[in-house]
């Protein structure tokens, strides 16, 4: 009997993984909490962008390539990056029972202990939001300046 989390053998492991893994997530998260609703939602506006830089990548080796595709799409990613920025910073530094407030919940202890794990866990946790929130920061950057000089183009102006 094959396992159920067995790969299928056209399946490459990493897909396999990541794939599983993604379908957990998603099944454990009761998508009314908002803390639960930003995982998919990042992981789908970060595709987006990796596909749609790459198809800029395929434009550019064919020589195809125009500003208005660039500027319409990078519009459009520009919104769904702030988007989760603003709801990644609501969650972050909200007014009332934000990830921000617990991170100093736990204070660690001289040696092994509960107290430890449970500071070393909330640390854990504390340093990820701040790290996607640094991410979403760089990206939505990234985009405002690829509009930016995509439109430049356009408009021939380059100073």
């Amino acid at each position: 009997m094959v396992s159920q989390y067995s790969p299928h053998p056209s399946r490459t492991w990493t897909a396999h993984y990541i794939a599983t893994f993604l379908v957990h997530a998603i099944r454990t998260a009761h998508l009314t909490d908002p803390l639960r609703r930003i995982f998919p939602y990042m992981i789908a506006i970060s595709s987006l962008t990796l596909l749609f830089l790459f198809g800029l990548l395929g434009l550019i080796n064919q020589r195809q390539l125009l500003p208005g595709i660039v500027v319409l799409g990078t519009f459009v990613l520009f919104v769904l990056w702030l988007t989760g920025l603003i709801e990644t910073s609501i969650q972050l530094y909200g007014p009332k029972g934000s990830v921000n407030s617990y991170c100093s919940a736990y204070k660690p202890s001289s040696g092994p202990s509960q107290a430890t794990l449970a500071w070393l866990e909330t640390n854990g946790l504390c340093m990820d939001w701040k790290a996607a929130f640094a991410f979403l920061i760089v990206g939505t950057i990234f985009l405002l300046w690829m509009m930016v000089m995509a439109w430049q183009v356009n408009r021939d102006d380059f100073e």
